[in-house]
């Protein structure tokens, strides 16, 4: 009971910043993109230049601990690794790399750069405010600060999600209706996101739309920002306008009679009315268009007046470790999962135990598996 208690509570741990390291990927692309306009901007502007410098203690601020929890892990593991006698006594020790206790550092380490990372989300609410522009080139802004890629980071492979990504295909591919809306319904981390983008960048897929975007939606259902974030992805020119009206009528126009696919990633709206009203430019696309919305909600697949909606489940045990070992035993050789409850090596105890604890959720697998790294 005890090595069971202590295991939830350091998966929940590592978890927790596993999903404030994304935060911060997608705080920094949002950055990134209007940074070369914002050091230009910085010489006549004060209050840029007061954005700028905030952006970057946010960013320093966020390396220093992210260095330091790295440390901290490095440090434990060393220490108690050397100290271990038995199977039984190793097997909480390695878990004990991730001290959760009430006075450890690591919560402290934690709920600081839980901060960090707010801090630069409301700089990037402000970025609107400031009318600071996407004018980069590669995202060349990355080097001064830190690289996010637009999407996080892809897995090569995904495991357990074949019968989930025929469905879907099928229905992207289907051409029974002018628009489609398909709602992908999962909770936080269960791979919806890594889904729709095997389903976004599957070739025979993308060779049946004329234009695709991708946008990052978030609690806050912008219609301005949405549109010209899909407008930019089609055109590749800068849209400034900030009025509704314009930008649905360039949308329009970018989309009349055009087969497209466009993903809404982590929406939540609640306004069908709002909905409706940006839902319209799209309807003038040419047959087989497709709209795919990811969200945790399943109110959000009846708001968004779904044609189809799939429900994304957590993975079963084998697939569960399979993912896990992936990440945590560099070299691991996939079909050696088949037959992993009959080995008895010492990591493979300590995996068990960890992926039995996760529960099927792919996040959780791959953040703990990623700092359980054997290598």
């Amino acid at each position: 009971m005890t090595i069971s208690f202590e295991i939830t509570s350091k998966s929940y741990l590592i978890l927790t910043i596993s999903l404030l390291q994304n935060r911060l990927k997608v705080a920094l692309f949002s950055i990134n993109v209007v940074a070369d306009d914002a050091d230009q901007k910085q010489v006549n502007n004060s209050h840029v230049k007061d954005w700028l410098l905030g952006v970057k203690d946010g960013v320093l601020d966020a390396q220093d601990l992210i260095e330091e929890i790295i440390h901290i892990q490095v440090s434990k593991s060393k220490q108690e690794a050397a100290e271990s006698q038995t199977i039984s006594t190793v097997t909480n020790q390695q878990l004990g790399t991730f001290n959760v206790s009430p006075t450890s550092i690591d919560k402290n380490v934690v709920s600081r750069l839980k901060v960090v990372v707010q801090k630069l989300e409301s700089l990037v609410g402000l970025k609107d405010s400031l009318l600071l522009l996407n004018v980069n080139t590669g995202f060349n802004a990355g080097s001064r600060m830190l690289k996010s890629p637009c999407f996080p980071s892809m897995e090569s492979h995904m495991f357990g999600r074949n019968n989930d990504q025929t469905t879907l295909s099928n229905w992207l591919k289907s051409q029974d209706k002018k628009l489609s809306v398909i709602s992908m319904v999962g909770m936080g981390g269960i791979g919806k996101t890594t889904l729709a983008q095997h389903l976004h960048n599957y070739p025979m897929i993308v060779e049946s739309f004329d234009v695709s975007a991708w946008v990052n939606v978030s609690q806050d259902f912008d219609v301005c920002r949405i549109a010209r974030v899909i407008l930019e992805s089609i055109n590749g020119s800068v849209i400034q306008s900030t009025d509704q009206s314009i930008l649905e009528k360039k949308l329009k126009e970018q989309l009349i009679g055009k087969k497209f696919f466009i993903v809404l990633d982590n929406v939540w709206i609640q306004d069908r009315m709002k909905w409706r009203r940006f839902k319209t430019p799209f309807t003038y696309g040419a047959q087989g268009s497709k709209i795919l919305v990811t969200t945790r909600s399943g109110e959000v697949a009846s708001v968004t007046a779904s044609d189809q909606i799939h429900q994304l489940h957590h993975l079963d045990e084998e697939d569960s470790w399979t993912l896990f070992a992936k990440h945590a035993f560099h070299g691991f050789d996939d079909s050696y999962a088949v037959s992993w409850t009959k080995k008895t090596t010492l990591h493979e105890q300590i995996g068990k135990m960890v992926a039995d604890k996760c529960k099927g959720l792919p996040l959780a697998l791959i953040a703990i598996g990623d700092l359980l790294s054997i290598n």
